[in-house]
């Protein structure tokens, strides 16, 4: 009875256990209960002992003889904790004078206690603390006389019930745990009434209001595998019971005791689980703290069963037990608000101290009580003297008389307020923008001030080069006005809905209208009819995002005039975006003239062409004939000028030819016979036919070709026309005695033929 350790309130599935009652050591009146004459009177004869105390109450030194006088015999000598052996009662003062020993290295002073028995019964005591050493660790001297004559005693369940209410309050003040303190307080239940298992919870509320339970310390009674998987992960946070069909659902709604000797068989019994262990008897008791059911205790399988009387006996434990409920919610609900409180200011803390810029707080006589290490390095300063002084001690005089003036401003207004200034920090100009608030007290008074510094550097430069963005885009804007007016070329730009937003004075020559006139009407009005659905749907589509055939280039189109003539145009689509707004540019070309000199070109090409290739083609079969001998023969003076005429002529042919396949490109026309040739086969005809020209000149043509052959899809004929106009051109202008050289290269995906000459 109290000579156990503390540590078994640790788990609350203990088995019960029986506690003997109080008894005498010889010579002793067994069961006296007489304590009205305690401490009166004279001194009765004393035993003076002395032991040594570590920090943790085993005592360390001297316990034989003490044991000895507590009636212990040789058997029980061993390491002995004096919380064993020290009345609950007098628990809490003997700890509360062993730390005042502890602390002030002097004695506590002697102190009148109750010492427990082996048989559970109690004998006066006094008791004094001192500090010492032993083997250079503190420690505590305890002095103890024991008052041999008289003991003091009380019934079994009197002292039983004490005994418990006091463990209960000592651990509530030692016990930080709640399933340790309510684990006790469990387990002090099951002992003084011998009850098999049983739970101890605190009242709360779901969501919807309705009250269940949430229990801290409940007896692992593990019948299946299931319910010790059950008990092991609610362990933590407590099995709450939320049936209130149930025998405790009947104690938490009626708020009263709730006594079952039959659980089976009773109407307010929800069942057991399967597997659960027969219930033999059951006692719910609410835990009243005023007029609130703060918890309730669930005991059960009591042999014998339970009554009014053990309802009766266990209410002082009960009301204990309230009460460490209420302070164990009081304490957990500051615990929360301490937690809450430290987060918040931590949070405020890494905000001030990482902001980045000036965070300050001044009282009202200008001193900085707060001022973040981000501001203070920024100022210049060191973050450690800041705090304690004045504007007047850390920046320069007319400067500190400003930041006092707009201080008071600020107190006096009782509001917010913002100023600008410009500072020089390290050599460096800067601007910033201080903000300013009124500190309030919880009585409305003004303590001080809060302010925060604000550099907006950057952003006054980013104004400032706004501003001169804007001045440099509104002249480019002015000179794009007088660019477009003065243009030569008419310039229209639309929306992309087609509708025309503006039409230089060139448009308004070309089409014959005013400006003021065409604005704001559709595009499609410049073209003729047939042409307007497609210009529609190409709007559509630009509208949509999808760029159209003509955009990025010149194109050929036709255009109509306001008197409804058409004339050929060449027009430029662009895409110009400002910001949201999208707008097409067209530049348009007039055509006409353009159109009919090429036509005269057209004509007088095909006219000489034609008219020359004629007599030209004769002239050359004519010196052919006469170079073959047809005429019979010719002297060699003749044969040199007649070879002379026929070079000539046949030159003339390809150069006529030559213009008709201009006229072809350019009007596509031109015709290509294409099939696979192999690219050094054509080089080497083509050599082979510029041989006499080359021999002529003194110049030497080579062939560079790799030893695969390569194989392409071309015109050979016009491969061949090409290679001969390089190899022409070459020959032309090297000089005699040096070489002209082609070559065919293969690179990945295409062949190369090169001519290479010397010449200058």
């Amino acid at each position: 009875a109290g000579g156990r350790p503390a540590e078994r309130y640790t788990v609350a599935d203990a088995a019960p256990r029986r506690v003997p009652g109080s008894l005498c050591l010889p010579g002793m009146t067994p069961g006296s209960t007489d304590t009205a004459n305690q401490g009166r009177g004279s001194r009765r004869p004393v035993e003076r002992l002395r032991c040594l105390i570590d920090g943790d109450g085993t005592i360390v030194d001297g316990s034989g003889d003490l044991l000895h006088a507590l009636g212990y015999g040789p058997e029980d000598h061993g390491p002995l904790n004096y919380r064993w052996i020290v009345d609950p009662l007098h628990l809490a003062t003997v700890l509360r004078e062993q730390r005042a020993a502890e602390a002030e290295s002097s004695s506590s002073g002697p102190s009148r206690i109750l010492l427990i028995t082996r048989g559970g019964g109690r004998i006066w005591a006094e008791m004094e603390l001192r500090s010492a050493t032993r083997d250079g660790v503190h420690v505590t001297e305890a002095l103890v006389e024991l008052e041999r004559a008289r003991t003091a005693g009380r019934s079994p369940d009197l002292a039983r019930i004490l005994d418990a209410m006091t463990r209960a309050q000592v651990l509530f003040i030692e016990a930080e745990d709640p399933k340790v303190v309510f684990g006790g307080l469990l387990a002090e239940f099951l002992d003084l009434t011998d009850s098999a298992f049983g739970f101890i919870g605190e009242v709360l509320h779901d969501a919807d209001g309705a009250p269940f339970i949430r229990a801290h310390a409940q007896t692992n009674i593990g019948w299946n595998d299931a319910t010790r998987l059950l008990y092991e992960q609610t362990l933590a946070d407590g099995m709450e019971f939320h049936n209130l069909g149930t025998l405790f659902g009947s104690c938490l709604t009626t708020r009263a005791p709730v006594v079952s000797n039959a659980p089976a068989s009773d109407p307010r019994s929800g069942g057991l689980p399967s597997g659960h262990p027969p219930l033999d008897s059951f006692l719910g008791l609410p835990v009243l703290h005023g007029d609130e059911m703060v918890g309730m205790v669930g005991i059960a399988n009591r042999p014998g069963g339970y009554d009014e009387g053990i309802v009766q006996y266990l209410g002082p434990l009960l009301a204990t037990t309230a009460g460490i409920t209420d302070a164990y919610r009081q304490r957990a609900a500051r615990r929360a608000i301490a937690s809450e409180l430290r987060e918040s200011e931590g949070i405020l803390r890494a905000v001030i101290e990482h902001a980045p810029g000036a965070i300050y707080v001044k009282d009202a006589a200008g001193r900085y009580v707060v001022y973040n290490a981000a501001g203070a390095r920024s100022r210049g300063l060191d973050p450690e003297v800041v705090i304690g002084r004045t504007d007047l001690d850390l920046f320069e005089p007319d400067e500190a008389a400003l930041y006092r003036l707009e201080d008071r401003q600020v107190m006096q207004s009782r509001e917010t307020r913002a100023y600008e200034s410009t500072l020089v920090i390290e050599g460096a100009r800067r601007s910033v923008i201080n903000t300013k608030s009124p500190w309030l007290a919880d009585d409305g008074s003004v303590r001080g001030v809060i302010g925060i510094t604000t550099d907006i550097t950057d952003r006054v430069e980013a104004a400032e080069a706004l501003e001169h963005e804007r001045e440099l885009l509104a002249r480019s804007e002015s000179m794009l006005r007088g660019i477009i007016l003065s243009a030569g070329e008419a310039i229209v730009t639309s929306d992309l809905h087609g509708r025309i937003l503006s039409f230089n004075p060139a448009a308004e020559s070309m089409f014959g209208y005013e400006s003021d006139a065409i604005v704001g009407q559709q595009v499609e009005s410049l073209m003729p009819a047939e042409l307007r659905s497609a210009h529609e749907q190409g709007m559509r589509s630009r509208a949509d995002g999808i760029r159209g055939p003509a955009a990025g280039r010149w194109t050929r189109r036709t255009a109509m005039r306001s008197d409804g003539t058409t004339f050929p145009v060449e027009i430029f689509i662009a895409e110009v975006a400002r910001a949201d707004d999208k707008r097409i540019l067209a530049l348009i070309r007039d055509m006409t003239e353009h159109v009919a000199m090429q036509e005269m070109k057209d004509d007088f090409v095909s006219v000489v062409s034609h008219e020359l290739r004629t007599p030209l083609t004769s002239i050359q079969g004519a010196l052919g004939l006469i170079l073959g001998g047809a005429g019979g023969d010719i002297d060699p003076k003749t044969r040199e000028l007649i070879e002379v005429a026929h070079a000539n002529a046949r030159r003339l042919v390809r150069l006529t030819n030559d213009l008709l396949d201009l006229q072809k490109v350019e009007a596509g026309r031109m015709t290509y016979r294409m099939a696979v040739a192999e690219i050094a086969e054509i080089a080497e005809r083509t050599i082979a036919s510029m041989e006499p020209l080359a021999t002529a000149k003194g110049v030497r043509i080579t062939l560079e070709r790799p030893e695969v052959g390569i194989f392409a899809i071309v015109d050979a004929d016009r491969i061949a026309q090409i290679l001969t106009n390089l190899l022409g051109n070459a020959i032309a202008v090297s000089d005699p005695g040096s070489a002209v050289c082609v070559r065919v290269v293969e690179e990945p995906d295409a062949a190369r033929i090169e001519v290479e000459d010397h010449g200058p």
